[in-house]
């Protein structure tokens, strides 16, 4: 029914990623009911020698969060032919399109998305069942930014506490 699609890679880009991620996962996987229903990961251009981004959070993510996720590996010598025309090390929409090219056909939305949010169906507990019944078309939600120390205050592996916790 659904395929969430995300890409980063395991540079420690940002504020406690590694927590951020673990915690956005996790809270992702919590959502999806459907069996179809599929987390895709985008690893660009992580150093070969080093494990992909969810990897290496492995052991801090749920068996749901685990069984949901096809990790995808866009590996530094595919990024060579872009880097002299960008400085960046991550090209969002070449992860983003590897993602939509291998997700399940048979699942009816994308959702593309980054590796730090957390989704608070507000109608039923499940994205999926929200997702069910709409009309074809593009939609858009809106981001609320969630204090860094409320991030700091959550527990990785109790995503349903986490998006009770944001809901209220």
């Amino acid at each position: 029914m659904i395929s969430i699609v995300l890409y980063g890679r395991n540079d420690s880009y940002g504020y406690n990623l590694h927590k951020r991620g673990a915690l956005s996962l996790n809270c992702m996987a919590e959502v999806l009911t459907d069996p179809a229903d599929e987390i895709l990961f985008v690893d660009y251009n992580t150093p070969d020698d080093f494990p992909t981004f969810p990897e290496a959070i492995r052991d801090t993510l749920t068996e749901r969060a685990r069984k949901m996720m096809r990790i995808l590996r866009v590996r530094p010598h595919i990024h060579e032919r872009y880097r002299s025309r960008t400085h960046l090390k991550a090209l969002e929409p070449v992860a983003r399109n590897v993602a939509v090219r291998r997700s399940n056909p048979s699942n009816r939305w994308i959702l593309s998305t980054n590796t730090d949010m957390i989704f608070v169906p507000q109608r039923s507990g499940s994205l999926t069942e929200i997702a069910r019944d709409l009309a074809a078309g593009f939609y858009h939600a809106p981001r609320i930014e969630i204090p860094e120390t409320l991030w700091e205050s959550f527990d990785r592996l109790a995503a349903g506490n986490i998006i009770r916790t944001v809901r209220e």
